[in-house]
């Protein structure tokens, strides 16, 4: 392993989260069970998931976190038949438990198949249990991207360490480590983070065109990136820009008439691009054009777009610029794929400010042919 895989692979196994303020039965457990470790009678812990859901692997993270190993996952018998452990805990049944077994025991339920009144399996009395404590387990703070890209990571691992090393410089792997750090950790991005303005547009990563630049502008919303483009002193051949809501269409239609040359060089369309296979996509709408410079951020439709766009690719070789955010899966589909077009194209990675500064969004693949690569990436790539 390099050290970047090093370093990932200790990320995503360590258990290492980020502290907060905290008052849930999580902490209140865990603290507990620490403090009783060199007692007589220690305490365990079950965790009851009558469903697997992302929220599973992040509850049983956090105990680790906070050196507390689960001894038990409670859950229905279809769960235990499909996993058997999980996460290398022994997952058990209701019919499994008894007075023995729970005693010196503490409960932390995550889902119950009662909290939707769907039952495979028996109801049970707390009498029946010796469970010294009983609670809802939840988290003060958890990121939504975070517990889904846990549970992606897990299953797709060795793929991380394979993009990792595709990255074409330390500053894109770098970014890349601190992005799933602080994914993973439950804590904000500390790397460097670039200017907003410079998304999709870094003349230190890709060479530019101007007044030969033919760019699609996936994602238009309210020509932000468009004003960014031409502030930035970058002409154009043409620019197409895409955008679905029709109140926006109308507003990007005045706008683009106070650009200079706007209403001649900035086409607007409509309609979203679709995948492989569709009249309406990008290798069929561009056919007759040549492309030179292609970003998208459309909330999650990248790969159906990017796969809409594979002759164009192929033939056109140009810059990609992709937001990798939206999916779990974009951080490994977008430059895999990519890679399966054409062997030209080398991958940076660049991680810019978002819309607020505890979001952890905005990161952004640049796939670069040959021949757009500036001095500074050409002599710079590891």
């Amino acid at each position: 392993m390099s050290h970047y895989q090093e370093t990932l692979y200790h990320i995503i196994h360590e258990n290492r989260m980020y502290g907060y303020e905290e008052n849930n039965m999580a902490f209140i457990t865990s603290k507990l069970i620490n403090l009783n470790k060199d007692l007589d009678r220690p305490l365990s812990l079950i965790i009851r998931s009558d469903y697997i859901v992302d929220d599973t692997y992040w509850l049983i993270r956090y105990f680790r976190s906070r050196q507390v190993e689960p001894a038990y996952l409670l859950s229905t018998s279809s769960v235990k038949q499909e996993f058997g452990y999980f996460l290398g805990i022994p997952i058990i049944t209701v019919d499994e438990l008894n007075m023995e077994n729970t005693k010196n025991c503490i409960l932390i339920y995550l889902n119950r198949e009662s909290d939707r009144k769907i039952f495979t399996q028996k109801d049970y009395r707390e009498s029946d249990y010796n469970f010294v404590l009983r609670a809802r387990g939840s988290l003060q703070f958890a990121r939504g991207m975070g517990v889904r890209n846990y549970a992606y990571i897990l299953k797709n691992e060795e793929e991380y360490y394979s993009v990792l090393e595709k990255l074409a410089d330390e500053e894109s792997k770098k970014s890349f480590i601190e992005v799933i750090r602080s994914l993973l950790e439950n804590d904000i991005y500390r790397y460097h983070e670039y200017e907003s303005a410079l998304k999709y547009f870094d003349d230190s990563i890709y060479k530019p065109l101007y007044e030969n630049e033919a760019w699609i502008n996936c994602g238009t919303s309210t020509g932000d990136t468009v004003l960014h483009y031409l502030s930035l002193g970058r002409n154009y051949k043409k620019i197409y820009a895409v955008e679905t809501g029709r109140d926006l269409v109308k507003y990007l239609e005045a706008l683009f008439e106070l650009l200079p040359d706007g209403r001649d060089r900035i086409e607007i369309y409509d309609k979203a691009f679709e995948g492989r296979g569709s009249k309406y996509n990008v290798d069929t709408v561009f056919a007759d054009e040549q492309i030179t410079l292609i970003n998208m951020d459309i909330e999650g439709a990248e790969m159906l777009v990017l796969e809409g766009a594979s002759e164009k690719i192929k033939k056109d070789l140009p810059v990609l610029a992709i937001a990798a955010y939206h999916k779990p899966g974009d951080l490994l589909e977008i430059p895999k794929f990519i890679s399966s077009l054409s062997d030209e194209y080398h991958f940076f990675f660049r991680k810019y400010r978002g819309w607020a500064p505890d979001v952890i969004n905005e990161y952004v693949y640049y796939a670069v042919p040959t021949n757009r690569l500036t001095e500074a990436t050409d002599y710079g790539r590891v």
